[in-house]
């Protein structure tokens, strides 16, 4: 179970680059946190967002059966257990309030409300490749990442083995910040 769980974090990381490179550099920028996750209009509960692609289109790199489990169960129970938290929090229920609190929200809505979100943008991060190949970045994410670590061999492999350290349930990100990129881990559902 552990080696597939390696696996898996590899194989997400490797991929996201792909989805890195046109969204967190590129032209075309994430969507805000309120814009990637919605609220519904039964009594402002949140919902799984669909996946933009279909469950086995990231092969060979991500099997079906992962994909089917981690977006329909993993990610589900997230969702169903914030839904569960807000119930009694009578702050304000966006996710960009939830954010600006996150550090003083109990335990249920930081994780379950972390967890939702940060599924949400590793699912956009993702991106289908038919080819079977891993996309490179190019333009100002390819120059970030030279000038940071020199090759993106080297980027990837420091990427990889941050990914690899994380114990238990967290998450490897590359970040930018005061202009320069980071790799950075974060503990449980919480993001840089």
């Amino acid at each position: 179970m552990e080696n597939e769980r390696r696996n898996f974090l590899k194989k997400s990381a490797l991929l996201g680059l792909a989805g890195l490179a046109s969204n967190l550099i590129g032209e075309e920028k994430l969507n805000t946190i309120d814009n990637l996750i919605k609220q519904t209009n039964d009594g402002g509960k949140y919902s799984l967002p669909a996946l933009p692609y279909a469950y086995n289109a990231l092969e060979p790199f991500i099997d079906e059966q992962t994909m089917k489990i981690h977006h329909s169960k993993h990610h589900q129970a997230y969702v169903d257990k914030l839904n569960a938290a807000l119930i009694n929090y009578s702050g304000d229920q966006t996710f960009s309030g939830l954010f600006s609190q996150a550090s003083k929200l109990d335990m249920a809505l930081r994780n379950n409300g972390g967890g939702h979100y940060n599924h949400s943008l590793f699912w956009q991060l993702m991106k289908a490749n038919s080819k079977g190949e891993t996309n490179l970045p190019t333009g100002k994410l390819e120059n970030a990442i030279i000038a940071e670590f020199n090759t993106f061999e080297i980027f990837k492999k420091e990427f990889s083995e941050k990914a690899l350290k994380v114990f238990g349930s967290g998450w490897c990100w590359l970040i930018e910040t005061n202009g320069k990129l980071k790799i950075t881990t974060t503990s449980n559902q919480d993001n840089p």
